[in-house]
């Protein structure tokens, strides 16, 4: 029986089965899936790709909010200070982390969710604006908030666990291709590396350095 360990990027999952999208603001996703939702996605990939396999461990990684967080320019027109996310989004996820975190081989990784500034929502309607001299509104931007730290620790965990040899498959749920030097190092040590991209376009190196690709539908 091979050991199987679940390598999940948390604010992945979370975007994917997220149920609609704000018709104001297209960029904005609401909906957000609760705990018992991730879960069940996550064992049933393993349940129909890996039914006769032991599941050591679920490695989850996401950004905890903080409610305390410092305000920052919205766009850089208006220079309306607001928090990265909303007092709701952050009770919010809050509330699914503490339960997924008592969920069985959930182990949670914390990363840092990053301030970058701004970015145009729509180049083309943009420049629009520009060749016609019209005036350009906070409404042209969106505020760039990444994860921070929530790669190194997904790679640094697939490396670890292929020098080791804790298991012998880890099934990367994610679609980041910053994770391409782990799962490269991990073949080489002999390690079975599984993506599922849950149907999300990801680079083409990333699919290459797969032993397997799964596209679950959410």
């Amino acid at each position: 029986m091979a050991k199987l360990a679940i390598i999940v990027d948390g604010g992945f999952i979370r975007a994917k089965l997220c149920t609609r999208r704000d018709p104001d603001n297209p960029d904005q996703l609401f909906g957000y899936p609760d705990a018992n939702t991730i879960y069940q996605k996550i064992i049933s990939i393993v349940s129909n790709n890996f039914p006769g396999d032991e599941l050591l461990r679920i490695f989850y990684y996401d950004c905890i909010p903080d409610v305390h967080e410092k305000r920052v320019y919205r766009n850089p027109v208006t220079r309306q200070r607001v928090g990265l996310l909303s007092n709701i989004q952050i009770e919010t996820q809050r509330k699914v982390f503490e339960i997924l975190k008592e969920k069985p081989y959930i182990a949670f990784r914390y990363g840092e969710l990053s301030y970058d500034g701004w970015r145009i929502k729509d180049i083309r309607e943009f420049r629009d604006k520009l060749s016609k001299n019209e005036n350009i509104s906070g409404d042209d931007f969106k505020m760039k908030v990444t994860q921070k730290g929530v790669d190194l620790k997904m790679g640094l965990d697939i490396a670890w666990m292929a020098m080791k040899n804790i298991v012998d498959k880890v099934l990367i749920i994610a679609g980041d291709s910053d994770l391409i030097p782990a799962m490269k190092f991990a073949r080489k040590e002999g390690l079975l590396v599984c993506l599922d991209t849950l149907r999300h376009g990801v680079k083409k190196s990333m699919l290459e350095h797969s032993d397997l690709v799964f596209k679950t539908k959410c």
